[in-house]
């Protein structure tokens, strides 16, 4: 993780720490707490074009028991990805980019390297089944220095995908191929996929002026997560979810690598994230 981002969290700690010092009354081991916490981290889309970017937001737990909670999140996430390998418009050698919006790509033999911006914001409600504090009640044990946990969860996002499909006069990118040094065998090495990208972000003037549109709204992730106590009120974690769009195969712009074979797989994500949360 990025060093900003404990900083964030130790910063967070130490505002909510005045607040704790003035509740060290003893808290009920048996009742269940609710919580109120902020989260920071890295979001990585995993389609026909990867991408990364960061996500933040803020969850509310909801004691179901001692060992189920539910957990209303909010969450937005942004991420931005290019190809190191070319797409072609499906007049040239049966290519890939079939939708309306490639049609300045028709008859280009060079192609378009894809290379988009990803926006979402994202309600869901998650449930939360900890696994530690199954163990410790199984064995009438006390442990609750951390605990582990897996999640699930279900909800509804707003999504935004961009691409910089033209330059800066309006126009499609011209002679790709040759201008960003690609070849079949740079691809295999990631000293050459790197050195594709770079080019590419010299020749693009990242204005992603195109927006691709697609629907669905829907979302599910599942995922687990590390949580470490540090004050009767203040917990610090790691978590990690992956994302699951259903029936959307387009958050990266890219739906077919050709006209032929135009099987749709749903996108994913990931995003793994450092949090802290009040009990309240």
């Amino acid at each position: 993780m990025k060093p900003f981002v404990f900083s964030f969290l130790i910063s967070v700690f130490f505002i909510f720490d005045v607040y704790c010092q003035d509740t060290t009354s003893k808290i009920d081991e048996k009742k269940p707490i609710f919580g109120l916490g902020v989260h920071r981290g890295y979001f990585a889309v995993d389609g026909d074009i990867e991408g990364g970017g960061f996500g933040a937001g803020i969850r509310f737990q909801i004691p179901v028991n001692t060992i189920f909670s539910l957990r209303a999140n909010t969450l937005v996430n942004t991420a931005t990805g290019i190809s190191y390998q070319p797409w072609h418009h499906s007049s040239v050698g049966n290519g890939g980019l079939i939708e309306t919006v490639y049609e300045p790509y028709k008859n280009n033999q060079e192609g378009w390297f894809p290379s988009y911006n990803f926006l979402q914001v994202t309600i869901e409600m998650e449930g939360i089944f900890s696994i530690m504090k199954t163990i410790t009640k199984v064995l009438d044990s006390k442990f609750d220095f951390f605990d582990l946990y897996i999640l699930g969860s279900y909800g509804f996002s707003a999504k935004q995908t961009k691409v910089d499909l033209l330059d800066q006069n309006g126009l499609p990118y011209t002679n790709l191929i040759t201008r960003s040094g690609f070849n079949p065998g740079k691809v295999n090495t990631k000293s050459g996929r790197n050195e594709i990208k770079k080019n590419l972000m010299s020749i693009y003037d990242n204005d992603y002026e195109t927006e691709i549109k697609y629907k669905g709204i829907s979302t599910y992730s599942y995922g687990a997560g590390l949580l470490f106590n540090v004050h009767k009120r203040v917990a610090l974690g790691l978590e990690q979810k992956i994302i699951v769009y259903p029936g959307v195969d387009y958050i990266d712009g890219i739906r077919f690598r050709t006209s032929f074979d135009q099987t749709l797989n749903s996108d994913k994500a990931i995003y793994t994230n450092l949090f802290i949360i009040v009990k309240i």
